[in-house]
């Protein structure tokens, strides 16, 4: 059966929610994608098609944007180092957490504090 006999499923509105939810709640956890995918028995590559299906973005996507508007929320709070923020982020280090940061916005999170507080 050729494309276009494939049909991609989406997630239904509570399917998504609950998943938007958990992920959410977990976005330093790198295993909670996988295991809402357990949840609704599919495999993460049908899962990720359905989601991205359903939301417009990879699952994994979706997870770095909350991470980094999470970032952005604690650089406005200022009391935390960079290295604290990424880690409570879920970025591996600081250096990763700065290079992800930097791709997203266009600045480092030094500039965009920096900017923020001008």
């Amino acid at each position: 059966m050729g494309r276009e006999g494939r049909v991609t499923r989406r997630l239904s509105p509570e399917q998504l929610a609950h998943a938007l939810q958990k992920m959410a709640s977990r976005l330093a956890d790198g295993s909670v994608v996988e295991e809402v995918a357990r949840e609704y028995a599919m495999s993460m590559a049908e899962f990720s098609k359905a989601f991205a299906q359903t939301v417009g973005a990879s699952p994994l996507q979706w997870i770095l944007e909350r991470r980094i508007e999470q970032a952005k929320d604690l650089l406005r709070e200022g009391s935390l180092t960079f290295a604290d923020i990424a880690i409570a982020c879920g970025f591996v280090d600081e250096l990763h957490f700065q290079r992800v940061f930097l791709r997203a916005t266009g600045l480092s999170p030094a500039d965009w504090q920096r900017i923020r507080f001008q």
